[in-house]
């Protein structure tokens, strides 16, 4: 018979994986390669460093991604910026 219940074990093992897993995401710098179609502008921007999202680096985005008819700056979702660099690593 074991010493430790089985759900403590559980637990014991995801607190040690999810710890490990937010120090690496700390230590994480997310880039993005971009292209404009219609300028012809090119930029790797950084937008999150250590966990943190780069002000500079959305700003720089949101000048990238604007829309060109009018040269105004757009406002991206960081989150959706996560989904990309997500689906494109």
């Amino acid at each position: 018979m074991s010493v430790w219940p089985r759900w403590l074990t559980f637990v014991i093992l995801a607190v040690g994986f999810l710890s490990a897993a937010m120090s690496g995401a700390r230590a994480e710098v997310r880039t993005l390669k971009l292209y404009h179609l219609h300028t012809h502008e090119k930029a790797e921007i950084v937008y999150k460093r250590n966990g943190r999202y780069d002000p500079e680096g959305l700003r720089k985005i949101n000048i990238i991604l604007r829309d060109w008819r009018r040269n105004e700056p757009t406002k991206m979702d960081p989150r959706l910026l996560d989904l990309v660099w997500e689906a494109y690593r």
